[in-house]
């Protein structure tokens, strides 16, 4: 039973087409679906899939030659940390909460040359570019390895993609925060360097079941579909609430009313149930 207090967590909307969709595709699972090896149409239509976007723009992702399937961003962020445990790994307050609690990184302070940095687009707490471009020069010029959390991306509008910082090392998104595929960890992660998860993607050694599935929505279900969607719920839905709206349409900022969700000084609703009653209510 889920007793979190409202609005918090963050988690996709609970979309009726997309969660239709996800039940039509479980039925067509079958031994052949689970024995096919499809990894390497997984990564050419991911990539596809992100460079698509008409709400957003992306560039510098051809600047990574190597990808794999990851089990979301998470499996991704855990090898960041495993090839750079000799570094400070640093992150900004209100990132992902995972970083902090795993014990692996560090609330950032300032930068040094023997430290890593790990900062998500759209950051997690904000759902809009922070602190961004700023760090991304910082870290070039003292030649720190950046890793890029773009788990929202599939969520946002407005949000300009740059990847092309010398010192991004690599970039990772998911499909949990777009569609009901959390549990399925479906993952991409777009890099410059090799490490452990090339070698077994190398190998074929995936879970092809999810690539399998992801694969489905990413040709279904364009990168801007839930963004479009629920556009106007979020702003009509914030307006009642008296919160800003995120470039993330299920997220959104308050004031000292919602102090019980604070996440490092950011009060942080997550909208996803709400904005999809009040879209199938008023539509």
């Amino acid at each position: 039973m889920n007793d979190r207090p409202r609005f918090s967590g963050g988690r996709c909307i609970p979309d009726i087409d997309t969660l239709d969709f996800l039940s039509r595709v479980l039925d067509q699972v079958s031994l052949s679906t689970y024995f096919h090896d499809v990894h390497s149409d997984f990564y050419s239509k991911y990539r596809a899939w992100i460079e698509s976007t008409e709400l957003n723009t992306v560039s510098g992702l051809d600047q990574f030659p190597y990808q794999q399937f990851t089990q979301g961003t998470t499996e991704a962020i855990d090898k960041f940390y495993m090839r750079h445990r000799d570094k400070t790994i640093k992150v900004l307050p209100g990132e992902y909460p995972y970083h902090t609690k795993a014990g692996y990184a560090k609330r950032i302070d300032t930068l040094t040359p023997n430290d890593a940095l790990i900062i998500s687009l759209p950051f997690a707490s904000t759902g809009n570019q922070h602190r961004y471009k700023e760090l991304l020069w910082e870290a070039s010029n003292l030649n720190i390895p950046v890793f890029v959390d773009c788990a929202w991306f599939g969520t946002c509008y407005d949000i300009h993609f740059n990847l092309n910082y010398p010192c991004i090392e690599e970039v990772s998104f998911s499909l949990s925060k777009t569609f009901p595929l959390a549990h399925l960890r479906v993952g991409c992660r777009f890099t410059k360097v090799k490490d452990g998860l090339t070698l077994y993607s190398d190998a074929g050694y995936l879970n092809w079941l999810s690539q399998w599935v992801g694969i489905q929505f990413l040709d279904r279900f364009s990168p801007d579909y839930i963004p479009q969607k629920y556009y106007e719920a979020q702003k009509s839905f914030c307006k009642i609430l008296n919160v800003t709206p995120s470039k993330c349409v299920q997220i959104a900022t308050g004031n000292k009313e919602w102090e019980y969700l604070d996440r490092d000084g950011f009060n942080r609703l997550c909208l996803s149930d709400e904005i999809m009653e009040w879209y199938y209510e008023e539509t």
